[in-house]
Parts: C-alpha cells; sequence; structure tokens
C-alpha cells in the first residue's frame, strides 16, 4: 500500500485519499481491515480519521466498534489508535462510556437528557443496541479517557508529523491509568525532537513493579517504529559486562549486546532501556555518564526504570 501510495505525488494523495467509494469514506475500508499499520499509513497521507459515512452519519469510531460484530475479531487497538490520531470520543454520546465500567443496558443508554444534546440522528434504536452489545470495557475506557485529555496542541501536532513521529501522540490512549506519566512523557519528547541535539533523551521511570514502565517502553519503540534494546541492569554488575572490555584486552572484538546495538544504529534513532536500573552498582552509573552527555549514537533514547541516586 505504502509503495503504491507513492507512485502519486504527495498533493494528489492528499486531494483524493478522502474520496468516498461506494458512498463510504475510503478511510471507512481501511479501518474494515482492522490494521493499525494500515491505518496510521492512511492518516500519515491525509486520511480524515473524523470521516462521516454521509448517507446514515454513523461517525468512523461508531463504526470501528460495531464492525467487531461483522468481522468477529477485537477492534480495542484499533480504536486507541483511531482516538490518538486525533478522532473525536464525542462524535459518540458520553452515556455510553461514562461511567466506563458499567455494562450498558441491552437497548443502550438512555440518551434523552444525557448531555449530548440533541441525540445524534444515526443512534437509532437498532443502531444504539448493537453499539450497547458491541462496546467492550476496554474501548469504554479509552472513549472516557479521550474525552478527558487535553487535546494534543496544532504545534505539537505539526512537530510531529514533520519528524514523522505522528504516532508517538497515541501515546495517552495506550497506558490504562498512567495518564499523567504518559502526558509529561509525550510533551518531553515532542520538545526533544523539536530542537535536535547530539544528547540522547534520558527519561527516568519510577514506580513500583507492574505500573507499566517496561510496557511504556516497548510501546515507544513501538508507535516509533524505532529498535528497542533492552538491558536486564538486574544481572549487572561491572562496566565490563555492560559496555565489555577494552582493547588491548581479550574480547574486545566481540563486544556487548549493548554495544553492538548501538554500533549498528550509529546516527540512527533507537531506544535502550535500561530495566530495574535500581538494582545494579554506582559503578555502572558512571560508566553511563559519557554516552549520556555526549549521545551514543545520536538521537538516541535512553529509558530508566527507576533512576535512584
Amino acid at each position: 500500500m505504502a509503495r503504491h501510495l507513492a507512485d502519486y505525488s504527495r498533493v494528489t494523495v492528499e486531494r483524493e485519499i478522502n474520496d468516498e467509494i461506494k458512498g463510504f469514506p475510503s478511510i471507512f475500508y481501511i479501518v474494515a481491515r482492522n490494521d493499525e499499520t494500515l491505518l496510521r499509513m492512511w492518516a500519515a497521507h491525509g486520511g480524515n480519521v473524523s470521516a462521516v459515512h454521509r448517507a446514515s452519519r454513523v461517525p468512523l469510531v461508531a463504526f470501528v466498534i460495531a464492525q467487531s460484530e461483522m468481522i468477529q475479531q477485537d477492534t480495542t487497538m484499533l480504536l486507541a489508535v483511531l482516538l490518538g490520531l486525533g478522532a473525536p470520543p464525542d462524535a459518540i454520546p458520553p452515556a455510553f462510556y461514562t461511567p466506563y465500567h458499567q455494562d450498558l443496558p441491552a437497548d443502550g443508554p438512555n440518551l434523552q437528557g444525557s448531555g449530548h444534546d440533541p441525540v445524534p440522528v444515526w443512534c437509532t434504536v437498532a443502531t444504539s443496541r448493537r453499539l450497547a452489545r458491541t462496546a467492550n470495557l476496554g474501548q469504554r475506557y479509552y472513549l472516557n479517557s479521550a474525552a478527558r485529555l487535553v487535546p494534543t496542541t496544532a504545534r505539537s501536532r505539526q512537530v510531529a508529523v514533520r519528524k514523522k513521529a505522528q504516532a508517538a501522540l497515541e501515546i495517552p490512549y495506550f497506558l490504562v491509568g498512567q495518564t499523567t506519566a504518559s502526558n509529561r512523557l509525550l510533551r518531553k519528547l515532542i520538545s526533544h525532537i523539536m530542537i535536535p541535539s547530539e544528547r540522547p533523551l534520558v527519561l527516568a521511570f519510577a514506580g513500583p513493579s507492574g505500573h507499566g514502565k517496561t510496557e511504556l517502553a516497548r510501546r515507544l519503540g513501538y508507535l516509533l517504529s524505532l529498535d528497542l534494546e533492552v538491558v536486564d541492569c538486574a544481572i549487572v554488575n561491572r562496566e565490563l559486562e555492560l559496555f565489555g572490555p577494552r582493547h588491548p584486552y581479550s574480547g574486545a572484538d566481540l563486544g556487548t549486546p549493548l554495544n553492538n546495538f548501538l554500533a549498528r544504529h550509529a546516527k540512527q534513532p533507537c531506544i535502550v532501556f535500561l530495566d530495574e536500573f535500581e538494582k545494579t552498582t554506582s559503578d555502572i552509573h558512571q560508566a553511563l555518564l559519557l554516552p549520556f552527555d555526549n549521545g551514543t549514537p545520536r538521537y538516541s533514547s535512553i529509558l530508566v526504570e527507576r533512576l535512584v541516586y
């Protein structure tokens, strides 16, 4: 698909990508594939994530939820991507997801006096029943969170698009219960890529086990399409184990997984995650001062779990 779009000029693609096919905006066919990568690519080329089916007025976010019944697949992650790309959660009446943790009535919520006035024309009895039947807990949670999140500023979105990091805007929509941390991470990341620097972006994730620190690092690499190297600091006690011996000592040419990873990604964006960092030694802390200060490789990001001095 990406190669096919590349055959046409950017202006042509952006002009025609939102055309209708048999009465449906083209992006409806994209989300029908239930493919997150395809949806991101379509949006990056100008696809309208706020699209509405003209005849029925059904918004794309409602279609994503309802189609799970038709294709017999979970569409929760696709909805999260759609919201992260800027689709409006309030296109669906809040009564469907506020509160998100309560099961919906079989006939759907009572929309009269629900605060969504007037009730959307597409919210017929049959449609409400289908949404109530197909909207799962995760989807209601993401809709509720998106409705409460402060929208990404136009400037931040422009920077992310220009630096090919638009998918990073989805970070706050993927972690359950870590809205403050994910928002701070997003602001720091946008600020870092806005002003290029030789120094890597160093972040410290603090908190008890099981709160999503490792998952956030992995998700960041996935969203930005960056290679990720995870270093288990719980089993690293000496600088030698982290970076390997120096010349002329034996084994200097072999390197270590971390050294070899950094060498392969010289002058390329990548992520190094130092897991369980507080369990290592002060020697390791000192050994990391140089790459933290100078950047190895350029524009790399180093994520540190529970940095403690």
